[in-house]
């Protein structure tokens, strides 16, 4: 049944893609901007399918951060978390890691995100709008 749910998965991302595609140019900016990214980001984000991203709140919860309140506090910094997470070079090593449980003392040497966690977890964030 996983193999199914994979392949059906992979039809739902690929046809994201291709209605996003489908828009003009006009659309796909407005749709860009509704969602808070640029977008050539919000393409690449949907070529890389929809678990793109999904470690950020795997990292904050092996950090004992809360996504929820991250979100409300520091709303743009958290879409710009996620932005970044969703490109990530080293994504393989990053779930291994969290799959190991070991990501919460090693995500300095390897996520792009590292320095803004840190910023959370000491509480020197600013939120958005605020500097």
């Amino acid at each position: 049944m996983r193999l199914m749910e994979a392949f059906g998965q992979w039809r739902s991302d690929w046809s994201a893609q291709r209605e996003f595609l489908a828009l003009d140019r006009a659309e796909r900016e407005a749709l860009a901007r509704d969602v808070g990214v640029a977008e050539d980001r919000l393409e690449r984000a949907l070529a890389r399918g929809s678990r793109a991203g999904e470690e950020l709140p795997r990292l904050l919860h092996a950090l004992s951060l809360d996504r929820d309140v991250i979100l409300r506090r520091h709303c743009g910094v958290l879409r710009d978390m996620q932005a970044v997470c969703s490109e990530c070079p080293v994504v393989r090593s990053c779930r291994r890691r969290l799959d190991l449980g070991q990501a919460s003392e090693t995500y300095r040497a390897y996520c792009p995100n590292a320095e803004t966690i840190d910023a959370l977890r000491q509480g020197t964030a600013q939120p958005v709008g605020t500097a």
